[in-house]
């Protein structure tokens, strides 16, 4: 079985990825960032604007679920959290990345003020994901968060390579 790369990452390694998030998402779209067609032009299914709106609205819900997890007894999440084929979202209207990557910048740092907040024996809590799923624990809760950020910067910046 493959290893996961995010796995192995620790708390103060999460933070520094969610802090990251701005500055590297804005770098990605650059050559994209201000033309409208590009940015709703499909390549292979996917486009820039849906990317980077699904990488700030995955990122909320992580640190939704993460707050939950850290300040209740026995949180139940939906399986979203941790599962990106149960996220669906309404398609967003590709015009100018602005507004979302100024979000994108709001909920990285939230995410990232409230891992580095958590005490260490916090990231030990788990939660109970809805329908018998299992559990997480806030650590594996940051740690999709960073993998989903991460991927779909991945993803993003093979999409505008193709776009350019």
């Amino acid at each position: 079985m493959p290893t996961d790369r995010y796995d192995s990452l620790h708390p103060p390694q999460l933070v520094a990825t969610f802090r990251s998030f701005s500055r590297r998402y804005r770098a990605a779209v650059a050559p994209v960032r201000h033309d409208a067609d590009l940015l709703g032009r499909r390549v292979d299914g996917e486009r820039v604007v849906d990317l980077v709106a699904d990488t700030v609205r995955s990122l909320a819900l992580v640190d939704r679920a993460l707050e939950v997890t850290l300040v209740q007894s026995s949180p139940v999440l939906v399986a979203a959290v941790v599962d990106a084929t149960e996220r669906h979202w309404p398609e967003c209207v590709p015009d100018d990345l602005g507004p979302l990557l100024e979000e994108l910048a709001e909920v990285a740092t939230a995410l990232a003020d409230r891992a580095e907040a958590a005490p260490l024996e916090a990231w030990s809590r788990t939660a109970a994901l809805a329908g018998g799923r299992g559990s997480r624990t806030a650590v594996d809760l940051a740690r999709e968060g960073a993998r989903t950020g991460a991927e779909n910067l991945r993803h993003l910046e093979r999409l505008v390579e193709r776009l350019t």
